[in-house]
């Protein structure tokens, strides 16, 4: 709608309005016709039409030619033409959406909904709106591209995938939530040595449990040295435990952690493991997908070798273990003694086969996302 008063030209302008519009009917409560203002603006009629048209944009030149003309201000001219763009704009990216609705049914949305990565949204249009914003992609196309991708192909190892499924969409996007985190973390630039030296302080943290405490602890020690951490649920299909990987610009890299077995053993194992990717291997992409059969598994077993004996120095360990007496109070004496939580301990003599399951396994501390059900 379109409100006038001839006297001053106060005008209201709908979002949709075409320039074309409120120049036509300007012309008519000024009683000119499109052959004077083409004379006027100095143009061919063929121009004025196509600019009332919409065929032409109303630059702004044209816009300070209409307020000498008009009497109405160049921004307004302006203002109107781009929000018409706009507006066109919005309407060509919904058509483009509308034909591709069905896309959404390859993400969890619901769980990243409650995962805080995007908005609650019943409507299909308006989820694939929110893909686009969460992944920043202005081009559904380029965004199709992408998502077809396999996250794991970046990887530095290969996954046997005949035996091991990975939902690529879930994994994309806890990827992506990874990245929304850390962009927003100060790190010093990556010093191999620094992150070295840390190792004694992140061995210490672990005998702090509260996650409020040693959280942003250890998000500040490896900010330190290079190393943006951050902790983002698992989506359901991503199965994913950790993630290593390069920021743009480097030097500073991110370590990602899902908390997968929510116990504090394989939390700081998991980090460990990565910590040992930056330090042993080169700059790629590094993913830790537990029950996963890797086709080349030289570096992980390094990263895994290096993540044992950091947490627990290996002579430690050796004595440990060649005495062979695996009570409780023998696990929180030797804890005690090498600076470690006791759940270490017995998370790392199970998985040795050094002792059931089933034995001390409330000495590890469990952990759960706030949201979860």
């Amino acid at each position: 709608m379109i409100t006038m008063a001839t006297n001053g030209f106060v005008v209201t302008p709908d979002y949709a309005t075409a320039p074309g519009e409120t120049i036509k009917e300007t012309l008519d409560a000024l009683s000119m016709t499109q052959d004077d203002l083409a004379q006027r603006l100095g143009i061919t009629p063929k121009s004025v039409s196509k600019l009332i048209n919409g065929k032409a944009p109303l630059t702004p030149r044209i816009a300070a030619q209409l307020e000498l003309i008009f009497h109405v201000p160049a921004p307004f001219w302006n203002s109107l033409e781009k929000q018409y763009r706009e507006f066109l704009e919005r309407q060509e990216q919904k058509k483009v959406l509308n034909e591709k609705l069905d896309y959404t049914k390859h993400f969890p949305y619901s769980e990243m909904v409650k995962a805080g990565m995007v908005p609650e949204e019943r409507e299909k249009s308006k989820r694939l709106e929110n893909l686009l914003k969460f992944f920043r992609f202005a081009d559904f196309s380029a965004f199709e591209e992408v998502m077809e991708s396999d996250p794991l192909s970046e990887g530095a190892y290969r996954i046997d995938v005949k035996h091991y499924s990975v939902n690529q969409y879930a994994l994309h996007a806890w990827i992506q939530q990874g990245t929304i985190e850390a962009e927003e973390i100060d790190t010093a630039p990556f010093d191999r040595r620094r992150l070295v030296d840390s190792v004694t302080r992140l061995r210490a943290l672990t005998r702090e449990t509260r996650p409020s405490v040693f959280i942003p602890e250890l998000q500040h020690i490896a900010a330190d040295f290079g190393v943006a951490v951050v902790l983002v649920p698992e989506l359901k299909g991503s199965r994913v435990s950790g993630l290593t990987r390069w920021l743009s610009p480097y030097p500073k890299a991110i370590i990602e952690l899902s908390l997968r077995y929510k116990t504090n053993d394989v939390l700081w194992f998991t980090l460990f493991h990565e910590l040992a990717h930056l330090v042993l291997h080169s700059k790629k992409m590094f993913y830790t997908l537990k029950k996963a059969e890797y086709l080349d598994s030289k570096e992980e077993r390094e990263a895994d070798q290096w993540a044992a004996n950091k947490l627990i120095p290996e002579p430690d360990w050796k004595r440990f273990v060649e005495v062979g007496s695996f009570g409780r109070s023998q696990i929180l004496a030797f804890a005690q003694k090498v600076g470690i939580h006791e759940g270490i301990v017995v998370g790392r003599l199970q998985r040795a086969g050094l002792l059931p399951y089933s034995v001390c396994s409330d000495l590890k501390v469990h952990y759960r996302w706030q949201n979860d059900d």
